[in-house]
Parts: structure tokens; sequence; C-alpha cells
């Protein structure tokens, strides 16, 4: 494994700078840090590495198989950044119903939802 790979397993995806590097290397390292994060099932820092590496096709296939699993406050971290806004409000509506209010609103932001995101920084 690069040792910049185990950098951003170590530290995060997010206190981890590539932005010296070329997007075809940047994709290669944090997709294969993201890799080795779902394995560990550090499932917020893939989901992190993923969007970082632009990896639209792995956030959505590893969003649907937590989707399937009904693991939506999950799910949603990888969907946002992929699917289209029907998926989007069903999925918010799931996390509401399982009491997931952060990741709800993370959707209802990325929606430009306005009323629904006060209503739940509201009720939190």
């Amino acid at each position: 494994m690069h040792p910049i790979t185990d950098k951003i397993i170590r530290d995060g995806p997010k206190a981890t700078n590539l932005d010296a590097l070329s997007q075809t290397v940047k994709f290669r390292l944090y997709s294969d840090a993201a890799d080795t994060l779902m394995r560990q099932g550090n499932y917020v820092w893939a989901a992190d590495a993923f969007l970082l590496a632009g990896n639209k096709q792995a956030l959505r296939d590893h969003g649907k198989w937590l989707l399937a699993q009904r693991r939506f406050g999950l799910a949603a971290l990888f969907l946002l950044h992929t699917e289209d806004e029907s998926t989007l409000l069903h999925l918010a509506q799931e996390c509401m119903r399982i009491g997931e209010t952060s990741s709800a609103l993370r959707i209802y932001e990325k929606l430009g939802d306005a009323t629904m995101v006060s209503f739940l920084q509201e009720n939190k």
C-alpha cells in the first residue's frame, strides 16, 4: 500500500491534502484508502475519501449497498452526491422515520428545502 494511502487511512481523508497531485493520482489514492476504510467499517471516512477522489460510481454503489441493508443514515453519506432529487427526498424521509435527523438535515440542505432545514434545526 502506498504511504499516502496509509496516511489517509490513519489521519482521515479531510486531514490529508493532495492538491499538489494530479486528479488521476488523487483518484487512485483516495479510492484505495476508501476501499480499505469500507472493509474496516469506517463508512464516514470512506464516503469522504470517495468524494475527494471524485469516485461517483463507488459512492453510488456503496450507498445502494447500505440502502439495501436499510442503513439509511450511512447510505445518505454516499448517495447525497450522486442521486436525483426524488431519491434523496425519499431517503430523507426514511432517515427522519428512524430518527437519523442529522442525515435528513444534510439531505434537505442539499435539496435547498429551507422549510425542512429550519424545522429540523429547531426540533433537535
